[in-house]
Order: structure tokens, then C-alpha cells, then sequence
């Protein structure tokens, strides 16, 4: 993780490299060609597995794609994207969306539920 730090350092990546203490210690920084912020977990064996996952999945439903960053735009700009401070990361939004697909949760208002989420957030934020 120091060599990595280091190595982003050396690059000028735009936003300095910051170790993020949560359950699994993540690295986050800012890629200097595109601009996208990268988060990066190391040791974690799930994580290519996963990425797989979603990667078929967003194969078969494409339509999802334009729905997802639609929401990732608005979780961020309300401040709810980060995980590690009680927002919805990338995984769990493509969870949920994929859920949404499942008869038994075709019915759940989940407008509601997420203004009802977003409401429980900011009072845990004070």
C-alpha cells in the first residue's frame, strides 16, 4: 500500500493518494489522464470475482448501464456515494438494481424507501 502511495505521488496524480481506514483499507485517488476516481482494494479475493459478475450481467442488460450512473450522479451529488461514511458504493447499486428485476420486488416503492434512507442518513450525520 506504501509503494503504491508512493508510486501516485511520483505520477502528480491530481488528488494526493489517501489510505481510507474502513473494514478493508482502501486506496483512493484520482487517475491524471481521465480524471476518474479510483478506488483500489488490495488482498481481497472476491473483488475480480465480483467485477466479472457485474461485467456479464451489464453485458446482458445494457439498459442498466444509463439508469446506474444516473443514480451514481445523484447519490454523489447529495454526498451519499462513499461507503465507508454510510453511503451506496457501485456494488451495492448494481445489487439492488438487479434485485429490482425479481417479481417479489416489483411492488416495493423504492423512491420512498430512499428518501426514507436519505432522511435516517443525514440524522446519523447530525
Amino acid at each position: 500500500m506504501r509503494a503504491l502511495l508512493r508510486d501516485g505521488v511520483a505520477l502528480g496524480y491530481p488528488r494526493s493518494p489517501e489510505v481510507v481506514r474502513a473494514r478493508v483499507p482502501i486506496l483512493k485517488y484520482t487517475d491524471a489522464a481521465s480524471r476518474a476516481a479510483v478506488d483500489v482494494c488490495i488482498d481481497q479475493e472476491g473483488g475480480p470475482r465480483g467485477s466479472a459478475w457485474v461485467r456479464g450481467r451489464l453485458r446482458a442488460r445494457p439498459e442498466l448501464r444509463p439508469l446506474l450512473l444516473a443514480v451514481k450522479l445523484l447519490l454523489r451529488r447529495h454526498g451519499l456515494s462513499e461507503t465507508y461514511t454510510g453511503g451506496v458504493g457501485s456494488y451495492l447499486l448494481f445489487v439492488m438494481a438487479e434485485r429490482m428485476r425479481d417479481p417479489l420486488c416489483a411492488s416495493v416503492d423504492l423512491g420512498a424507501k430512499c428518501f426514507r434512507w436519505r432522511a435516517a442518513v443525514a440524522r446519523r450525520r447530525g
